[in-house]
């Protein structure tokens, strides 16, 4: 029940952010747009300094319409994502589902050149293979690890708890298939393995250095 209840309220909450985005978005970006338009047509008609005191306000407009675009963009975005929402959903785990979770990170993986999409994609695996160790694991344990080898060319995650299943592996139902699926749609990949009567998640993002050519 209070998994479901704190699903329901970020639920609200990204639609109440969506929806304050679309409001900013007709509301001040158009009447933006329509005050462009304005002053491009009253620079046109104007001459001398007047001319380059209309071109200095219709710059004004529009960054302030570039900002506002921005603004949209992020309150659309999905805020379960990146580090915090990954650590606040392990104390989570451990305060209300009395899980102990093994939290590593290796190689500044903290500072890897993740985008959102990415982030997001880590985040929802990670919660679904704590999910999966909650539900079939032989112990209220997990590990999870983080790392980011060659020089932050590589971003690499795993989450690994012991199960009842020795080495047979998990069959892969709905909710793998939808991480391995959020992974790739990321430029990702994921794997699932058992060893020694542990399952494992791992997986991969491979990244651009900083600096690199495009």
């Amino acid at each position: 029940l209070k998994r479901s209840h704190a699903t329901d309220e970020a639920a609200a909450r990204r639609e109440a952010r969506i929806q304050a985005g679309r409001d900013i978005h007709d509301s001040v970006g158009h009447r933006l747009t329509a005050l462009l338009m304005q002053l491009e047509m009253h620079r046109l008609k104007a001459e001398g300094e007047d001319r380059d005191v209309f071109e200095g306000l219709k710059k004004l407009a529009k960054e302030s319409l570039e900002e506002t675009r921005n603004a949209v963009k992020t309150l659309g975005r999905d805020d379960e994502a990146g580090l915090p929402a990954i650590l606040g959903l392990i104390r989570k785990l451990e305060s209300e589902s009395f899980m102990r979770i093994q939290f590593t990170v290796k190689d500044g993986a903290l500072s890897a050149p993740l985008d959102n999409a990415q982030s997001v994609a880590v985040y929802r695996a990670v919660q679904e293979a704590l999910t999966n160790a909650m539900r079939h694991g032989s112990e209220r344990a997990a590990e999870v690890m983080f790392e980011s080898p060659g020089g932050g060319s590589v971003f690499r995650f795993e989450v690994v708890n012991r199960y009842r299943g020795g080495d047979a592996g998990l069959a892969e139902g709905f909710g793998l298939r939808s991480m391995r699926e959020r992974m790739r749609s990321a430029g990702g990949e994921l794997e699932t393995s058992a060893d020694g009567g542990r399952f494992i998640v791992r997986g991969t993002f491979l990244l651009k250095r900083k600096g690199a050519e495009t």
